[in-house]
C-alpha cells in the first residue's frame, strides 16, 4: 500500500533543510550548484532518509551517488515548489542545476534563512535573532490587519527595542491601558507581580490588535508564538491560552483571541502543514511571512520596523552578506503551471503513488 502524504513529513521537512542550505550559499556566493545542498549530509553519511535510483550496484560509491541524485532531485522540486508558490517573491531563479540569488526588497527572506541556518540561538551573538523574527512576525501581522492595528512584542528576553521591564506584568499593564481588556487578576497562590525568573512571556511573543469603531471591548486579539529553531515540532502547545487566563487573568479579552504560529523555515507537506495549522493555531511560515512583508504596501512598514537593518542580522550568519543590486530575472512559471517531476524518485518523493 502506498504511503499518505502524511508520512512523509520527515523527509519533506529534510529535503526543505537541504534546500535551505542551497539558498544560503548562493546567498553567500551569488549562485551555487544545487548539489551542495547535500554536501554537509555526505560528509556526515546521513543519506538514509533517500532511495537508490534505477538498478544501483551493490557498490558502496554507487549506492552512495545514487542516493545523492536522489536528494538532489528532491532538492530542486522543493526548490521548484517554492519559486511557483512565491512567485516573484522568490529571491532565487533556478536554472538547471544553479541557483542563483536576487536580493529581495525587505530581505525578510534572507533574515528567516539566516535564522533557520544560525549555529545556536542561544549564545551571543546570535541571540539576538529570535527577537528580531518575533518583530519581524508582529509587523507582517500587523500590516495584515492593516491601518488602526495595535502592535507589540512581547517576548522574553526584553532589550533596547523594548518599551518595557522585565516583568511580564508591565505588558499586561500597557495591554489594559491600550485596550482596556487583558484584566490581570492570578489565581489564589499565585503572585500578583511574578518575577521574570518565573514568568517570562506566557508564551506570547507578540500580540497584534485591532478595536472596533464603538470603543467597547470585543477587540479583535492575535497573539502569536514564534519557534525559531529545529524542534519546532514540539511547541505546539506553547501558547495556551485557557491556561494563561485560568492562572492570570479574571478575563483576557471578552472575545477569545486568535492563536498564531510562526517559523522561520519552511513547512514543504501540505497535509502536515494543515495540522500544524489545527494543532498550534494559524500558520505562518517562511512563504508566507516573506509574501506579506514584500507586498507592494507592507515594505516600508517591515523596513522600519527595527532600529537594526535586517541585514545586519544577516551577516551575524552569512559572512560577507552584502545587499547588491538583482539582475533581471528570467521568465518564471505562471501560477498553476506545474512543477516538473522527476521520472525517478525515492519511494514517496516527488513521484509519490
Amino acid at each position: 500500500m502506498a504511503k499518505a502524504d502524511w508520512e512523509f513529513r520527515k523527509a519533506d521537512q529534510r529535503t526543505a533543510k537541504d534546500a535551505d542550505q542551497s539558498e544560503f550559499l548562493a546567498v553567500k556566493f551569488g549562485s551555487c550548484a544545487l548539489d551542495e545542498g547535500v554536501r554537509d549530509d555526505r560528509t556526515a553519511d546521513a543519506m538514509d532518509d533517500f532511495g537508490t535510483l534505477d538498478a544501483a550496484t551493490d557498490e558502496p560509491w554507487a549506492v552512495e551517488d545514487s542516493k545523492a541524485d536522489d536528494a538532489v532531485g528532491s532538492i530542486a522540486v522543493e526548490i521548484e515548489r517554492r519559486a511557483q508558490l512565491m512567485q516573484d517573491f522568490y529571491p532565487f531563479v533556478k536554472d538547471g542545476n544553479a541557483l542563483t540569488y536576487r536580493p529581495s526588497r525587505t530581505l525578510a527572506y534572507e533574515l528567516c534563512l539566516a535564522i533557520s541556518n544560525a549555529p545556536t540561538l542561544r549564545d551571543k551573538p546570535y541571540n539576538v535573532l529570535p527577537p528580531a523574527f518575533e518583530r519581524l512576525c508582529r509587523d507582517v501581522v500587523g500590516c495584515f490587519l492593516g491601518g488602526g492595528a495595535g502592535t507589540m512584542r512581547t517576548g522574553w528576553p526584553i532589550d533596547g527595542e523594548d518599551e518595557r521591564t522585565a516583568k511580564f506584568k508591565s505588558v499586561v499593564d500597557k495591554m489594559n491601558h491600550e485596550t482596556k481588556e487583558w484584566v490581570w487578576h492570578p489565581a489564589p497562590g499565585m503572585p500578583p507581580d511574578p518575577s521574570h525568573i518565573d514568568v517570562k512571556d506566557l508564551g506570547i511573543d507578540f500580540a497584534v490588535w485591532k478595536r472596533l469603531p464603538d470603543g467597547r471591548k470585543g477587540v479583535l486579539f492575535l497573539l502569536g508564538q514564534c519557534a525559531c529553531g529545529d524542534d519546532w515540532t514540539e511547541k505546539f502547545d506553547d501558547l495556551n491560552i485557557q491556561k494563561i487566563e485560568e492562572n492570570w487573568f479574571r478575563f483576557f479579552s471578552v472575545a477569545a483571541p486568535m492563536r498564531l504560529f510562526c517559523v522561520p523555515g519552511h513547512i514543504p507537506n501540505a497535509t502536515y502543514f494543515d495540522e500544524v495549522n489545527r494543532s498550534a493555531g494559524l500558520t505562518l511560515d517562511r512563504a508566507r511571512i516573506v509574501m506579506l512583508a514584500e507586498s507592494e504596501p507592507h515594505r516600508a512598514t517591515i523596513s522600519a520596523g527595527t532600529p537594526t537593518p535586517f541585514s545586519e542580522f544577516v551577516k551575524l550568519v552569512i559572512n560577507g552578506f552584502e545587499v547588491a543590486p538583482s539582475a533581471p530575472a528570467p521568465r518564471r512559471r505562471t501560477r498553476g503551471e506545474a512543477p516538473r517531476s522527476r521520472s525517478r524518485g525515492r519511494a514517496g518523493g516527488p513521484n509519490r503513488p
